[in-house]
């Protein structure tokens, strides 16, 4: 998929900023499932790439609410 070529490309670049950097999300799996397939797909694809940027991330926070949880901390 194209998606994915992408967010390797993505995953790459990020190794080689020097510096901090954010990058700011949204997280679409926590609601109702739409019937949609074409929406389901835009969810798996938009979890999976949330899943991937934090693995290459050395801080992860949830912010629900405008309350942060760190969720990773490096």
């Amino acid at each position: 998929l194209k998606v994915d070529e992408e967010l390797k490309s993505l995953a790459e670049f990020l190794r080689t900023v020097n510096g901090p950097l954010v990058l700011v999300t949204n997280e679409v799996g926590q609601g109702i499932t739409p019937n949609s397939s074409l929406a389901r797909s835009y969810i798996d694809s938009a979890g999976l790439m949330n899943q991937k940027l934090a693995i290459c991330s050395e801080q992860v926070v949830f912010v629900r609410a405008g309350i942060p949880q760190i969720l990773k901390e490096g």
